[in-house]
C-alpha cells in the first residue's frame, strides 16, 4: 500500500509498509504535465549492509503519478539514473513508498526492499570544518569504514552545546553536508540513520563556531544497527456516528487493526481511542478504556472490535482518533504513522444533568514566598455540597500571570485524582503533600481548580475554583527585595468612572437546549459606582467553559453599545440576543463592560460577572458545509518574523449549505511528527460566509509575522475554522502543515 500524499489535507504520514522494507531520503524536483503530471524525485539516501558488503544505490529518479502539490514548470538536471519507480493511482503492489510529500524542493521519506542477509552499518564523521565569514557555515563529510566510501543519506543533528536543537540535514550523493548562517557559538553533531534500532550515534565533542572560522576532526566508532520494529494503525471505524448522540455509559462500537510493518518484534504496548475537538490534530479527551496487545511479531497484525461504554466528556461533536504506543514504549523505526482519523464522520456527546455541586473551599498554599522543587502545604477542602455522588475527576492547582482576572495559565505541583466524592463528602486539601514543580519567577495569583476538564456536568461551575492573589514564587531569582510583601492594589482613583456588572440572569438554560439563532434573553443591571461620567462603551455576552474564569467565545450575535452612565446611576436592562453558532456543549454566561477599556476607571476588576447556578446549553444541527483546505504552500525562502508573507492555497466549501462566519488562523509547531498549535504566526484572516463551491485564494491576504514568533525549526500550518463554528461532519480536511520548515533570524 502507499501513503497519503495529503490531498485531503491533514498531516503527511507514511503507512502500512511491508516487514523489510528501507526508509530513505529524497528530494521533489520535477514535475511535467503532458497532460499527466509526473514528478521526479532525486533519491539521494539509499544504503544497506548485506553479507558484510555495503550496497550503495546512486542517485536516482523515482517518478510518480497524481496526488503532489507544486508548480509545474521546474525541469530536473541531468543526474545519472540507476533504477526507476512508478506509482499509479489504485495501483498497491509498489517497491516504493513515498510520504511528506507537500512542495517542490522539500525533502520526503520513501522506502525500498532490503535484501536478505542485512545486519549492520558502520560508519565515522571525517572531518568537519568551519568556514568564515560568520554566521559560520558547518561542512563536513562521513566515511564508511567497510567499503571506504562517503555515503549518502545519513541524518545530521546539530545542537547548541548547551543541549539546544538547531536543525537537521543529511548527506548528499558524496556524503557531504553543510549547515549554512550559524550564529556563533559552541556546537556539537548527532549522526543516525532511519529504520535501525540504536541508530543515532554517539555525539561529537563541542566545537566553536567564531567569525573567522575554524577546523576541527573527529572519529566516532558506530554501534551495530538493527531493524527496528515498526507499528501502524489503519481500517479504523466507529458508531453510531452524529448526529445520534451518546451519553455516558453508552456503548460505543471500535474497529481497527495494528500492524507491525518492522522487521523486529514489538513487545506489549497501548491502543487508545481519543476524541479531539479539532478534527484529529489534537488529542483532546479519552473516549473509553484503551486496550493492551500484548505482542507482534514481525509482519502480524492485530484486529481491535469490540463495543465499550463511553467516558464522561464534556458535550460536543468529536472527531475519533486511534492511537497506538503513545507512550512509546516500542523502539520503532517510524514514529509517525501511529496514529489513525477517523475522517467525514463526528461522534456526538450529549450528557444528562447531573446534581453534583463540587465547590472549592477557603484555599491557601504556604510557604510565601515558595521555591521550585521545595515542599509545598496546601489548605482548604473541595466539597460537594450536590446530591449526587461526582463520579471521577482531578483537582488541579494553577499559577496566573493575569493581574485583574486569573487564569490557569502554569502548573504548580501534582494534581489529585479523586474516584468519587459522595453528596456531603470532602477532600482535605492539607493532606495532600505536594512539591512545587518549576515555575516562572515573580509574584502571581495561585488557585485551585476541581474538574477542570468539565467531566462532571453541573449546573454551576463558578464555584470549582479559588484564586488568592500575592504569591511569590523564586521570588530570590528576580532579584526583589524579599522583605517586601504583596501589597494592596493602590487606593481607587478618585474622580473617575468605575463601570461594573452588579446583576446578570438569563433563559433559557440547560437541560433545554439552544441553536444558533434562538433568542436568548437577558437581565442584567450594569452601575458606575464612580465619581465620574462613563461615556460610550461596549456590553458583551461570552460563554466560558471555565465556569467564568474567562471569557471564552462570544455567544451573542449583537453585542450593546451603551451611549453614557452618569456618576453613581445604574440601569436596568432586558435584552433578546440570538445564540453564535458555537461549539456544542454548556457555558456559563459572561457579561463584561467596556472590555475595550474605552472609560478611564477608578477599579477595572469589577467589569464582569459570572451567572452561577445555571449553564446555558448550545446544540447545533449538522450544516451541510464542509471546509476544505487545499494545496497549503509556504514560500520557499524562510519565513522572518516581521516580515510580510503570502501563503498558498485554496479554501473551499465543498458542501451544499452556506458556512456562516468562520476564521483562517495559521499556526506555527515546534512538534514535526503530529503538529500541535503552538504559537499563532500572524493575523488571522475573518471569513463572513462562504457559498458551496466559493473558495478564497490564501495569496490574496498578505499576512505580517508576529515579532514576538521566536526562529528555529518547526512544522507551518494553516487551520480553518479552528474554533468549530461551522458544524461540519468532517473537520479533518480543514488543516493542512508544512513540516520541517522554520522561522528565520
Amino acid at each position: 500500500m502507499y501513503a497519503d500524499s495529503g490531498a485531503s489535507g491533514g498531516i503527511f504520514v507514511g503507512n502500512y509498509l511491508a516487514a523489510g522494507y528501507r526508509k530513505f531520503r529524497a528530494k521533489v524536483w520535477k514535475a511535467t504535465c503532458l497532460p499527466v503530471c509526473y514528478y521526479c524525485v532525486n533519491v539521494w539516501h539509499s544504503f544497506y549492509i548485506t553479507n558484510g558488503r555495503t550496497v550503495w544505490r546512486s542517485p536516482a529518479f523515482v517518478t510518480i503519478l497524481d496526488d503532489f502539490f507544486g508548480p509545474t514548470d521546474e525541469w530536473m538536471s541531468s543526474v545519472a539514473t540507476e533504477q526507476t519507480w512508478t506509482r499509479i493511482a489504485g495501483n498497491e503492489d509498489l517497491d516504493t513508498v513515498l510520504s511528506n510529500v507537500t512542495q517542490m524542493g522539500v525533502t520526503i521519506d520513501a522506502f525500498e526492499p532490503l535484501p536478505p542477509g542485512t545486519e549492520r552499518a558502520v560508519a565515522i564523521l571525517d572531518e568537519i570544518e568551519v568556514r568564515p565569514p560568520g554566521p559560520g557555515v558547518i561542512q563536513g563529510s562521513v566515511l564508511d569504514m567497510y567499503s571506504g566510501t562517503q555515503p549518502p543519506g545519513v541524518i545530521v543533528e546539530l545542537h547548541t552545546c548547551a543541549g539546544t536543537y538547531v536543525g537537521t540535514t543529511h548527506t548528499d550523493s558524496a556524503g557531504g553536508f553543510t549547515f549554512a548562517n550559524v550564529p556563533a557559538g559552541d556546537y556539537y553533531l548527532i549522526l543516525s540513520l532511519t529504520g535501525y534500532r540504536d541508530a543515532r550515534w554517539p555525539r561529537t565533542g563541542c566545537f566553536s563556531v567564531p567569525p573567522e572560522g575554524m577546523y576541527v576532526q573527529w572519529q566516532i566508532p558506530i554501534a551495530p544497527l538493527l531493524p527496528e520494529a515498526n507499528l501502524a494503525v489503519g481500517g479504523c471505524d466507529f458508531g453510531p456516528e452524529a448526529p445520534i448522540h451518546l451519553r455516558p455509559g453508552g456503548l460505543i462500537a471500535l474497529g481497527a487493526y495494528v500492524e507491525n510493518v518492522g522487521g523486529s518484534p514489538a513487545d506489549s504496548f497501548w491502543l487508545e481511542v481519543f476524541g479531539s475537538r479539532t478534527g484529529g490534530l489534537t488529542l483532546d479527551e479519552f473516549l473509553v478504556n484503551s486496550q493492551v496487545v500484548n505482542s507482534l511479531a514481525s509482519g502480524a497484525g492485530h484486529s481491535f472490535l469490540d463495543a465499550r461504554p463511553l467516558y464522561s466528556i464534556p458535550d460536543g461533536p468529536y472527531t475519533v482518533v486511534f492511537v497506538t504506543d503513545r507512550t512509546r514504549a516500542v523502539p520503532e523505526w517510524d514514529e509517525c504513522d501511529n496514529r489513525a482519523i477517523v475522517r467525514r464522520k463526528r461522534l456526538l456527546v450529549l450528557r444528562p444533568q447531573t446534581n453534583v455541586d463540587l465547590t472549592v473551599e477557603n484555599f491557601s498554599l504556604n510557604p510565601n514566598p515558595a521555591a521550585s522543587g521545595e515542599p509545598i502545604q496546601l489548605g482548604g477542602h473541595v466539597r460537594n455540597t450536590g446530591t449526587q455522588a461526582s463520579g471521577p475527576f482531578w483537582i488541579e492547582f494553577w499559577g496566573s500571570w493575569q493581574d485583574l482576572y486569573p487564569h490557569p495559565d502554569f502548573f504548580l505541583c501534582e494534581s489529585i485524582s479523586v474516584s468519587n466524592l459522595e453528596p456531603g463528602h470532602l477532600v482535605d486539601l492539607s493532606h495532600c503533600s505536594r512539591t512545587l514543580y518549576p515555575t516562572p519567577s515573580g509574584t502571581f495569583w495561585v488557585g485551585c481548580f476541581a474538574d477542570r476538564p468539565d467531566h462532571i456536568n453541573e449546573l454551576d461551575e463558578t464555584n470549582n475554583y479559588r484564586f488568592v492573589p500575592g504569591h511569590h514564587l523564586n521570588y530570590w531569582s528576580s532579584g526583589a527585595d524579599l522583605s517586601r510583601k504583596h501589597q494592596a492594589k493602590a487606593p481607587a482613583r478618585q474622580g473617575l468612572a468605575d463601570l461594573t456588572v452588579a446583576y446578570l440572569d438569563f433563559t433559557p438554560w440547560a437541560p433545554t437546549q439552544s441553536k444558533p439563532g434562538d433568542l436568548i434573553t437577558i437581565y442584567l443591571w450594569i452601575a458606575n459606582r464612580g465619581f465620574g461620567d462613563a461615556g460610550p462603551f461596549w456590553l458583551e455576552f461570552f460563554g466560558s467553559r471555565l465556569g467564568g474564569l474567562e471569557n471564552g467565545v462570544l455567544l451573542m450575535d449583537l453585542s450593546e453599545r451603551v451611549s453614557s452612565l452618569g456618576a453613581g446611576q445604574s440601569i436596568g436592562l432586558t435584552l433578546h440576543k440570538p445564540l453564535m453558532g458555537v461549539p456544542d456543549g454548556p457555558y456559563t454566561v459572561v457579561a463584561m463592560v467596556d472590555r475595550l477599556e474605552e472609560v478611564p476607571e477608578s477599579n477595572e476588576a469589577n467589569n464582569r460577572l459570572a451567572v452561577a447556578g445555571k449553564r446555558i446549553l448550545a446544540i447545533r444541527s449538522l450544516t451541510g458545509a464542509n471546509l476544505v483546505l487545499e494545496s497549503f504552500l509556504i514560500p520557499p525562502e524562510p519565513l522572518i518574523a516581521g516580515q510580510v508573507v503570502q501563503f498558498a492555497g485554496t479554501v473551499r466549501n465543498s458542501g451544499s449549505a452556506d458556512t456562516g462566519k468562520f476564521w483562517i488562523e495559521f499556526w506555527g509547531s515546534r512538534e514535526q511528527c503530529y503538529p500541535q498549535l503552538d504559537f499563532m504566526l500572524c493575523d488571522s484572516i475573518p471569513v463572513a460566509n462562504l457559498a458551496p463551491a466559493e473558495a478564497i485564494n490564501l495569496a490574496d491576504y498578505a499576512r505580517r509575522i508576529y515579532t514576538a514568533v521566536a526562529s528555529g525549526s518547526c512544522a507551518i500550518g494553516c487551520f480553518v475554522d479552528r474554533a468549530d463554528q461551522v458544524n461540519e461532519t468532517d473537520e479533518s480536511d480543514n488543516y493542512q502543515f508544512v513540516l520541517n520548515s522554520g522561522i528565520g533570524p
